[in-house]
């Protein structure tokens, strides 16, 4: 799948889709695996159409992000889309849950009640979910995500983090 996926990630990507990933991206893929097929068979009869198809692709490609890249309009349009699809990929949620679960908590930490800090690299809340079952649990800041996730999201260490720091964890 790419750089920092996860062993799950990777295992689901190869499967096809997620179990939550919602109904109409479902048919979206079937549609795009069915056309992919199609595609590759047609190269297989005909090894020179490869590289034609290629270049041609390759042409289209540079000429949209071009455009994409010219027209302001177009380029938000398409930044939406690449986010909602990321976190349908990633989350299994739409753009508009994110932003509905965003405004629930009124665009604060579910952890420390704080927005996302100005210097944090990450513009938006990080999606927090269990890495066992995909369900999402909240929206955390950038420093909130890297705690739990250094934790290795195991109750018992952050039950025992957090009696550490409040001083009432009993001696060994």
């Amino acid at each position: 799948m790419g750089k920092g996926s996860t062993a799950e990630q990777d295992r689901r990507w190869r499967a096809g889709m997620k179990a939550n990933e919602p109904e109409r991206y479902r048919a979206l893929l079937d549609a795009n695996n069915e056309r992919n097929k199609k595609r590759r068979a047609r190269i297989r009869a005909d090894p020179d159409l490869h590289a034609a198809e290629r270049a041609k692709l390759a042409e289209r490609a540079r000429l949209r992000r071009a455009q994409i890249k010219a027209d302001p309009e177009l380029r938000e349009k398409h930044v939406q889309r690449v986010r909602d699809r990321f976190y349908v990929d990633a989350y299994g949620i739409t753009l508009e849950e994110y932003e509905s679960l965003s405004a629930a908590q009124g665009d604060l930490c579910a952890i420390c009640l704080r927005p996302q800090p100005e210097w944090s690299r990450m513009q938006r809340l990080a999606v927090d979910h269990c890495h066992e079952t995909g369900k999402v649990r909240g929206l955390l800041c950038d420093r909130c995500n890297r705690g739990i996730g250094l934790l290795g999201h195991h109750e018992e260490r952050l039950r025992r983090a957090a009696d550490y720091v409040t001083g009432t964890l009993a001696a060994m």
